[in-house]
């Protein structure tokens, strides 16, 4: 299983900083699969701020508790593991291409998926977790960033967002968001601190100095 950040995003650069910046060791936690639905709190106190990317296929999917078994990728070549993962209807399910919003039931098994899940896992067999965010169509583009702002900087022509872990990204003032629930454009100003949202990268440059990410794309998840 991933036990860092791995980028499944296509920019090679960016997958550079990604990983330098948000190297995350997955915190275990002893639960049974009965337990883990009732422990959403405790997965959220353990990992704010610390989020993985995990990417495979889909094994199963139990619409009755929201949960899927994905046959993840791993660091070694050729290597899988199942983790089942969990999810309610605050999870963010859209597609990585087109950010747009992905029902529920249309994800079936055998489809190819990115999510981003707690770094805290249980120590059952299957690990177990909890998903903020479900990506489809991820063969074909970039993966964007899940991203939860810590503090914004902002100057005439541009805003700089970074995240608890140092991340930061740059993006154009001229940049319209989208908001995840409806639909509908925001502006930069409605995205506060804690706020979390989806970041696409810009293809190039990729960077704009002292590794601030330039962003081309953002969903706002609440």
């Amino acid at each position: 299983m991933k036990r860092t950040l791995l980028g499944f995003l296509a920019i090679g650069l960016l997958i550079t900083a990604l990983t330098g910046c948000n190297t995350l060791s997955k915190q275990s936690m002893h639960s049974s699969a009965s337990e883990m639905e009732t422990e959403q709190d405790i997965l959220e106190d353990v990992a704010e701020g610390a989020y993985i990317l995990e990417t495979g296929s889909i094994i199963s999917i139990d619409q009755n508790t929201n949960s899927i078994i994905l046959n993840a990728e791993t660091m070694v070549p050729d290597t899988k593991e199942e983790i089942l993962i969990h999810s309610d209807e605050n999870t963010a399910i859209l597609s990585a291409t087109t950010g747009e919003k992905i029902d529920r039931t249309d994800l079936k098994k055998g489809a190819k998926i990115a999510v981003w899940v707690s770094n805290a896992f249980t120590n059952s067999i299957p690990p177990q977790t909890w998903a903020y965010v479900i990506l489809t169509d991820i063969e074909e583009g970039t993966v964007p960033q899940f991203f939860k702002v810590n503090s914004i900087e902002k100057t005439d022509t541009e805003t700089i967002f970074s995240d608890a872990s140092g991340i930061k990204w740059n993006v154009e003032n001229t940049l319209i968001p989208t908001v995840y629930e409806n639909g509908k454009e925001s502006t930069l100003d409605s995205i506060q601190k804690d706020t979390k949202c989806l970041i696409w990268p810009s293809i190039l440059p990729v960077t704009d100095g002292d590794n601030i990410l330039k962003g081309s794309k953002i969903i706002i998840l609440g």
